[in-house]
């Protein structure tokens, strides 16, 4: 038997093909083996096809059939008996504002929707949404869908001179702007504020992506940009997981301060990216959204050479008892 019967394997290490043998096996390890095609090839009960990966989970001695959409772009559905539906749906991320030399808000998380609705016997669309691709001005999440279901996506972080993006959580906003960008009640929340402008050695600092679970955080003058919302938890695996966290917003250095660094402004947990910053000398991009949760990019700093992250795509997840 395998070492790894009722046990994790630690950190994200899936098993390998060779590892592909009976014993009893965490939830966790199944769930990693079936979305790695490492898991070993068992029958699958289902009401329905659809979906990059169809598996079943036992919770509380009840049967799932779990329909797992993370590809973007549109997919299908098909029913092939009523069902009750539990689902999650995460638009994508929003990407962090700004670009090289020019520095942003946090990108605001796509919206989280999730709840549980009566579906007939037929074929229903769905859709993953991309996270927005950073640069420049940035820009929003595209939106996530189950039928007449949205989960709006994430708005992009603004540069100064422009406004954040709102969607299902809102952008961070900047020193120049002020607020962030608006959120979609019961999916999101808004950006954080930017910083007061300041002057001479006074460092700027950009609001922080909204999250599925709170706001972004605002910029510091003369500190560092806000934070990036914290996103939701669901279970909708047999997993507790975040989803929908907001990208963390940039700032500035200046001669005046210490080490002339730019700090870093954390993504909010649920897959929000941190943002630009570190010396002069070596800057550090901004982290792009975490995939298939919907997180917002982080910011970029003022720094030559560092870049804001683009957002993280979605999620459509679709469960019902079998």
């Amino acid at each position: 038997m395998s070492g790894f019967n009722g046990g994790f394997i630690g950190g994200n290490v899936l098993p390998t093909a060779s590892q592909k043998q009976p014993g009893i096996w965490s939830l966790q390890e199944a769930y990693r083996g079936r979305v790695s095609s490492t898991w070993p090839s068992i029958a699958v009960v289902a009401a329905g096809t659809g979906g990059d990966d169809v598996y079943n989970i036992t919770i509380g001695g009840q049967q799932y059939a779990i329909h797992l959409f993370y590809s973007t772009g549109a997919a299908s559905l098909v029913l092939t008996s009523a069902k009750t539906v539990e689902y999650l749906i995460v638009g994508g991320g929003g990407s962090g504002g700004g670009s090289s030399g020019v520095m942003g808000g946090g990108g605001g998380a796509g919206g989280v929707l999730t709840g549980s609705t009566s579906f007939s016997a037929a074929t229903y669309s769905v859709s993953v949404g991309a996270g927005g691709i950073a640069g420049g001005t940035g820009s929003p999440g595209s939106n996530s869908f189950l039928d007449t279901l949205i989960a709006y996506g994430g708005g992009n972080g603004a540069i100064e001179g422009n406004s954040p993006g709102n969607g299902g959580s809102g952008g961070g906003g900047t020193a120049l702007n002020g607020a962030g960008g608006t959120g979609i009640a019961g999916q999101g929340n808004a950006g954080g504020s930017g910083s007061p402008a300041g002057a001479g050695i006074y460092r700027r600092a950009q609001g922080g992506g909204g999250g599925a679970g709170a706001a972004g955080g605002n910029g510091v003058l003369n500190g560092a940009g806000g934070p990036g919302g914290i996103g939701v938890s669901s279970s909708i695996t047999g997993i507790a997981l975040m989803y929908g966290g907001g990208g963390g917003g940039g700032n500035q250095t200046n001669g005046g301060q210490p080490a002339n660094t730019a700090s870093f402004s954390d993504g909010g947990a649920g897959g929000g990216g941190t943002s630009a910053g570190g010396l002069n000398s070596t800057p550090i991009p901004g982290e792009d959204g975490s995939p298939r949760t919907g997180g917002g990019g982080g910011g970029a700093s003022n720094q030559s050479g560092s870049a804001a992250g683009s957002g993280g795509s979605g999620l459509v997840i679709v469960r019902y008892t079998v």
